[in-house]
């Protein structure tokens, strides 16, 4: 396995900071991934690894993307993919990862576009979301 730098942030601006500093190197460690794997075969080679929240999700960062943190209760991803959807914004992928089931979840999903702040607002106000972010990379 070739060497790698970590890091363990524990907010969201500070993912994005280290994200942006690493470039295209980067990966995010975060849900049921596959990563770990592909580290040791040597499929991949990131200059960094970012796990947030201790919550393991293996994505690549698209240039808009939206973060969600959330409860992992059942209907939450439907009602966000349908709630894109009646606004007419195309998901083009969407990583997900929990801590345990029914525990802290995180959504990042890459869109067509960007966010506009009425459709982040609303899915801000869905039930079981603690917090939702447009990411612009």
């Amino acid at each position: 396995m070739n060497d790698f730098d970590y890091v363990a942030v524990k907010s969201i601006p500070e993912a994005v900071e280290k994200l942006v500093n690493a470039g295209s190197g980067a990966r995010v460690l975060a849900g049921g991934t596959d990563l770990i794997v592909q580290l040791r075969v040597g499929k991949v080679r990131p200059s960094l690894l970012v796990d947030i929240k201790g919550i393991r999700v293996d994505a690549e960062f698209g240039k808009s993307m939206i973060y969600v943190t959330n409860e992992d209760k059942p209907g939450f991803i439907g009602k966000f993919a349908g709630l894109l959807g009646d606004a007419k914004l195309n998901i083009a992928t969407f990583h997900l990862g929990r801590n345990k089931p029914g525990g802290d979840a995180i959504a990042l999903v890459e869109v067509d576009g960007a966010v506009p702040a009425d459709v982040l607002a609303q899915v801000q106000a869905l039930p079981q979301v603690k917090q939702a972010k447009a990411l612009v990379f």
